[in-house]
């Protein structure tokens, strides 16, 4: 979810917003807020909303998401958001946008989220500037432009908001919206990990992993991603990874490897499972477990990666860690073949001589209810 703000310092620094009116009960609110008593504060603020002031109304949406004060409400949230944004609250007109963006106490619709997102950022809101331009590069509400979204993150960054620092060096790093320059992804790129934002320290690692704007340095790169690693990013925890699993390097470390897969694999990343899978399958470096191997290559193919799906397949043929299962055999090739995988499709055509037809027809239903659902519950 996106609205993961941290509700008392935002009801604290909320304060500059100017009430429209000398509004006792506003600055009471605030003081009740300060400390905590947050049946207080609602009770002050919604005086002073009735009073239709646009800070009040603010907060009181805030306390509804939150559940402070109030049971939690986002549909309670939404009325109050929209009462201060019609009147131009910059803030309330920002988390109306989020309301929407995310389908919280209201209908999803990319085409008002983006209406009120615009009006905030008209009013040089970084965070807005930053979902304004995130709806120009989706084409969410609005048709695709990435010179657009690129300018929203430069005024949004200039502020000092990491994620449109990181997204704007991802831009230059593409090349889209502007020219490709990977100097400016670099300095991007940093001033979004000094925030601590962990999509950069990955994105730096990177760089300095394949030495994109800077001179090579795997030792910067293991530095930057296990900053980012250490912040739960199962990207960086995979690239750790690689680059201990790889045995021509001086950083070969096959437990290292295994660690940081495990840890990414754990957080659903699919190539993490892959890798962990494939490292049990061959026994490289411990034990060849096909029990271990089975766990891994059935979660990554659930989640859709067409080389496990394969080795999944190849695990139900030979009985490997799973009992044998001919018909289960040739759904993952289906299914990885009816991905665009031309290896699949041999190999599925392969096991079909093997089958009766009643265990054919059994398996390409298998199939399609497999895919219809996503992959889920095969």
């Amino acid at each position: 979810m996106i609205l993961n703000v941290k509700c008392l310092s935002i009801l604290i620094i909320i304060v500059l917003f100017k009430p429209l009116y000398s509004l006792a009960s506003f600055e009471e609110g605030l003081e009740a807020a300060k400390n905590n008593d947050f049946d207080s504060a609602y009770e002050l603020w919604k005086k002073s909303s009735d009073q239709g002031d646009p800070a009040s109304q603010f907060n009181i949406g805030l306390l509804y998401i939150m559940g402070l004060g109030v049971s939690q409400n986002y549909k309670e949230a939404f009325n109050w958001f929209e009462q201060s944004a019609i009147q131009g609250l910059a803030e309330a007109q920002y988390h109306l946008g989020l309301l929407y963006f995310e389908g919280l106490g209201v209908k999803i619709s990319y085409k008002d989220s983006f209406n009120w997102f615009q009006l905030a950022s008209d009013q040089n809101l970084p965070e807005a500037e930053y979902y304004l331009g995130l709806h120009y590069i989706k084409g969410y509400g609005t048709k695709q432009n990435f010179s657009i979204a690129a300018r929203l993150f430069k005024s949004s960054a200039d502020k000092g908001f990491p994620e449109s620092q990181y997204h704007l060096g991802l831009l230059y790093l593409n090349g889209d919206g502007v020219p490709q320059n990977y100097s400016n992804c670099l300095k991007y790129y940093e001033l979004a990990a000094e925030s601590g934002y962990a999509e950069a320290q990955n994105g730096l690692g990177w760089l300095y992993h394949n030495g994109l704007g800077v001179k090579k340095n795997l030792n910067k790169a293991i530095s930057m991603y296990k900053l980012a690693a250490e912040n739960q990013n199962d990207q960086a925890q995979f690239n750790l990874g690689t680059i201990f699993l790889n045995k021509d390097s001086e950083f070969y470390d096959i437990w290292s490897a295994m660690k940081w897969f495990s840890i990414s694999a754990e957080q659903g990343f699919p190539e993490s499972q892959h890798n962990l899978a494939s490292i049990y399958f061959d026994g490289v470096g411990t034990v060849q477990n096909f029990e271990k191997a089975y766990k891994w290559y059935k979660l990554a193919s659930e989640n859709g990666l067409v080389k496990s799906q394969k080795m999944l397949s190849t695990l139900y043929r030979k009985g490997w860690g799973v009992d044998k299962d001919i018909i289960k055999a040739y759904m993952w090739l289906n299914i990885s073949a009816a991905q665009g995988d031309l290896n699949s499709k041999n190999l599925r055509d392969e096991i079909q001589n093997e089958m009766t037809e009643k265990e054919l027809m059994k398996a390409q239903s298998q199939s399609v209810e497999c895919m219809k659902n996503e992959y889920s519950n095969c």
